[in-house]
């Protein structure tokens, strides 16, 4: 019956799903931080980053720094002398010399480093000059410009205040910009030695709402009425093109990159990057902590950060040399279990709703006979895709076992392994290669082989595989590797052979080889890593966490470009195989998602990788991925020294000495990679009381020593990105640890003495 109800089933139509075009802008998420995190306030108005890296937020309670580990605060104090004139901190700038500003409802404070407090600046002249309210500040040749309700003011470098327009209407928007200031309000450039604000040369009713240095001009994003265009504004004025973009009610002032183009508004955030064809909107439906957006920056790394009514969040843009395919895309399921691909162009995808057919014309195509609604969740779960030798496409079942599908007639046909492999119709079939002149079927019941039209089974247990078959890999010499949950076994003249742990006794799931190292097989495992294998030592060893991957869990390992990417459940990786050298991509390079599932990859004849997991799955061309060369700066973000105050700005290479019978020193540190903050690592020791590296995550990014004995100290800490590019050289802090009073030498010789 049920074979009967497939053969009808081929001769309905389904309907096909039309996929976003490739150069489209994908899904966008963001991280997320509000209260929970240690944000002061989730009402966020200004966002910067300082030159060490430091990501500074001004909130509606105060001001904090965040290393993508913790937030640290400021907040006014009533009562005291000095520090924030008001916890509601509208801007927070960053001069050219390093120097962290903070403009707040009641005055503006400059942070002073040695104290790690906030100092007041010309509090009296704003005041008496009305200025005090500060909307935008920007740090310019020494001094200051402030706007506020009242107008835009000069602050000389001597504290002089001086009103330089009068705005009453709305209130000045300032962005510095291309070594100039712009007032987005009057569309002027603010002159500090004629005290005015110059006009810009735009037409009446052409406003600016984003600006950036791009080469040696000046560009923005210029609106006038319902249109949105792209204008130079130096040192040339005129109209570049148009940019189509949805409207918007109010636009608020930023400044940009070339690469990133940002607009808070009070309904989301516009967003606009030179490879999308418009501009683009986002809502919190597409992730923004708040509908309100309020401010926003592009850090060095690129990362978009966002401040909104609901919190901050951060955006990393994905890596080109990805392609991922989602939902939001059109896929009928993203429940990604195998993939391959035919000449055609045509993306083959095993999923648990059926085979779905990716077209080369971009659109989606559910196979009939095949989908949950004609043959029921269980009977439609594949497992498996892969090229059969003479034509199609053999299918590997979550229940159904073995069938081959026919794409250019839709057929569908049965080619069962006998019956005592297991009851057919339960049959799950994990793995199918069709190589020289033999198909290799992995199951849950043992494995198969077909040769010459006769099928040979060798169910589990005695005599044969010694678990559940997740892998073959082909000898070339008639036999094959075997990857089970029970470990890797050797399969030749119908006999199995097991091979020397590690990797004889973990779990199983991919065996592949690279040009690079002929003489090893590499072997993926669940929770024994990535595994070098040697078949003519017996000789193996094991990558893991502690050799920079993100997870021992290893689903899958394909060859590629010179490299080995290995597909976990914490990422992508790019293996160096000569180097064993690790770096991590993650759905914040584009990814699909973090997880490569256990079956699904693929490597095209054409180079290109395709892994896929839950949410969809990713292709990209091996030899297109760069390799991050960013060399993370490692800051200390701060020291206690025994009972003493929290020291937030103790610089690399300075000493902390400890106060006499202090034995405690606490040091938080971290490298300042943005990207996914929590997945950062770390080493750190302390010299010579310890020769080895303690290893820690982004989560726990601190040291702590107790009952140190008298002496001198370097602690030493190497930090990596989230990609797992590791710092070239560690940071280092002298420790002075003084003696007590009797422990000194002098003293103990008296002691004895007497």
């Amino acid at each position: 019956m049920f074979r009967r109800l497939l053969a009808a089933c081929v001769l309905f139509v389904f309907p096909t799903v039309a996929f976003a075009q490739a150069g489209g802008p994908a899904a966008i998420r963001f991280q997320r931080y509000d209260l929970d995190d240690g944000l002061p306030s989730a009402d966020v108005l200004s966002v910067a980053q300082d030159s060490s890296g430091f990501v500074w937020v001004g909130t509606k309670d105060g001001v904090a720094r965040f290393d993508g580990a913790r937030f640290q605060a400021w907040r006014h104090r009533p009562g005291e002398a000095g520090g924030l004139p008001s916890s509601i901190v509208n801007v927070v700038a960053v001069d050219a010399d390093g120097a962290v500003w903070a403009g707040t409802a009641r005055g503006v404070a400059r942070l002073d480093r040695v104290t790690g407090q906030f100092v007041r600046v010309a509090e009296r002249a704003l005041d008496e000059a009305g200025a005090s309210a500060v909307a935008s500040l920007v740090p310019h040749e020494g001094g200051l410009w402030v706007g506020g309700p009242t107008g835009v003011f000069r602050v000389t470098p001597r504290g002089a205040v001086h009103r330089v327009t009068t705005d009453v209407l709305r209130t000045p928007e300032l962005i510095a910009v291309g070594g100039r200031v712009w007032n987005r309000v009057s569309a002027c450039w603010l002159d500090p030695d004629r005290r005015a604000c110059l006009p810009s040369g735009l037409p009446p009713f052409h406003t600016p709402v984003a600006l950036w240095q791009e080469g040696a001009s000046v560009r923005g994003l210029v609106v006038s009425g319902d249109r949105m265009e792209m204008w130079e504004l130096a040192p040339r004025v005129r109209s570049l093109r148009t940019i189509p973009s949805p409207a918007a009610e109010t636009y608020r002032a930023t400044a940009a990159t070339a690469e990133t183009v940002p607009i808070p508004t009070q309904n989301g955030l516009l967003l606009y990057r030179p490879a999308w064809p418009s501009a683009r909107r986002l809502s919190v439906a597409d992730g923004l902590p708040g509908r309100d957006v309020r401010a926003t920056l592009v850090d060095r790394q690129g990362g978009l950060w966002v401040g909104t009514d609901r919190g901050l969040g951060r955006w990393s843009p994905p890596t080109p040399a990805f392609r991922a395919v989602t939902l939001d895309d059109g896929l009928p399921d993203g429940r990604v279990n195998g993939i391959t691909t035919t000449p055609d162009g045509s993306v083959w995808i095993a999923t648990n709703a059926g085979l779905i057919h990716h077209r080369p014309d971009e659109t989606f195509r559910l196979v009939p006979g095949m989908s949950g609604d004609e043959a029921g969740f269980n009977r439609a779960a594949i497992w498996q895709v892969a090229p059969a030798a003479g034509g199609g496409l053999w299918l590997g079942g979550k229940t159904f076992g073995l069938r081959r599908y026919w794409p250019s007639t839709g057929r569908l046909t049965e080619h069962d392994p006998p019956r005592d492999l297991g009851v057919q119709d339960y049959l799950a079939v994990r793995h199918v290669v069709d190589r020289d002149g033999q198909v290799w079927v992995g199951a849950s019941e043992g494995l198969a082989v077909r040769t010459s039209g006769r099928w040979e089974t060798f169910p589990v247990g005695p005599g044969g595989p010694p678990s559940t078959v997740n892998v073959v890999h082909p000898d070339g010499a008639g036999g094959a590797w075997v990857g089970t949950d029970a470990g890797l076994v050797r399969f030749r003249a119908g006999r199995f052979e097991r091979v020397p742990e590690p990797v004889g006794a973990a779990i199983v799931w991919h065996v592949t080889t690279t040009p690079l190292d002929p003489d090893a097989l590499w072997i993926a495992t669940v929770g024994a890593g990535a595994c070098r294998f040697e078949p003519a030592t017996g000789r193996s060893r094991c990558l893991t966490t502690a050799d920079g991957l993100p997870s021992n869990v290893v689903h899958r390992i394909e060859a590629g470009a010179g490299a080995l990417w290995l597909g976990t459940d914490r990422g992508l990786v790019r293996l160096n195989p000569v180097l064993l050298t690790a770096t991590t991509f993650t759905e914040a390079d584009g990814l699909h998602g973090d997880v490569v599932d256990l079956m699904s990859s693929h490597r095209a004849p054409d180079g290109t990788i395709y892994v896929g997991g839950p949410g969809g799955y990713t292709a990209f061309d091996p030899a297109a991925v760069s390799v991050p060369d960013v060399d993370p700066p490692v800051v200390l973000s701060s020291v206690r020294a025994g009972d003493g105050p929290l020291d937030r700005f103790v610089e690399p290479g300075e000493t902390v000495r400890l106060a006499r019978g202090a034995r405690r020193v606490e040091v938080q540190f971290a490298a300042l990679d943005y990207t996914r903050p929590r997945r950062n690592r770390y080493r750190y020791r302390l010299r010579p009381l310890e020769t080895d590296w303690t290893t820690a995550d982004g989560r726990a990014a601190e040291a702590r020593y107790a009952a140190l004995p008298p002496g001198s100290y370097v602690f030493e800490v190497s930090g990596s990105t989230s990609a797992g590019v590791f710092a070239s050289e560690p940071a280092r802090l002298r420790v002075e640890v003084p003696p007590s009073w009797w422990e000194r030498r002098a003293v103990r010789g008296v002691g004895v003495a007497l």
